[in-house]
């Protein structure tokens, strides 16, 4: 026959199973969120076509654009610039390269559709650009970042790279460098429930 105690480990123990499912479904339902496109390192051209990216489908080309780009960074008249129907954070005068952590949402200031303009990043650098596009499928306004790495140099033979980037699948904000959700309040709870529940199984 079980003891009180017998059956109250029982019990936690029953509660914690439940509790560890229900966290395995969220967890996979977060990652899912966030889409990371992997290490890509396609080569950016220094030329006035650069390179056309479509974010929510992954395709990348160049000379010709790739249709519902939205972003095309490329080089002109010794200056690293972007083109795009895309809006990227940042002052008007210059995109900004963000420090990693940085909160990338509809709070942020972004530059209008269309615009053509510099990084503030010089040449030879890696930087980290927060996007705003919209999802063509949907016409879903979605948060992102991409991470260049510019030309060593103005000259035409010396191409950039489009290293790697992410974005939130639901239109939530994403931290620049994020490739996998942080960890949800559900899941703290129940680390702490583990933790009681060991605690009661020493005394």
């Amino acid at each position: 026959m079980l003891t009180l105690n017998n059956r109250l480990e029982v019990h936690f123990a029953a509660l914690a199973a439940v509790g560890s499912l229900a966290a395995v479904g969220s967890a996979q339902k977060a990652e899912a969120a966030i889409v990371y496109s992997g290490p890509l390192n396609i080569a950016i051209p220094n030329t006035i076509d650069g390179l056309y990216i479509n974010l929510a489908t992954g395709a990348a080309t160049t000379p010709s654009n790739t249709a519902g780009y939205d972003l095309n960074p490329y080089v002109t008249a010794g200056s690293w610039r972007n083109f795009g129907p895309s809006m990227d954070i940042g002052a008007a005068s210059a995109i900004t390269s963000l420090p990693l952590g940085t909160p990338i949402d509809g709070t942020g200031a972004y530059i209008a559709q269309g615009a053509t303009t510099g990084f503030d990043a010089g040449f030879g650098s890696t930087a980290i650009l927060g996007i705003k596009f919209v999802r063509e499928s949907d016409s879903a306004t979605l948060y992102g970042w991409v991470r260049l790495t510019l030309p060593g140099s103005p000259s035409a033979t010396a191409p950039g790279t489009l290293v790697d980037y992410a974005y939130e699948n639901t239109g939530a904000g994403i931290n620049a460098g994020a490739t996998t959700p942080a960890p949800t309040a559900g899941m703290a709870v129940l680390g702490l429930g583990g933790i009681g529940l060991l605690g009661r199984r020493r005394k």
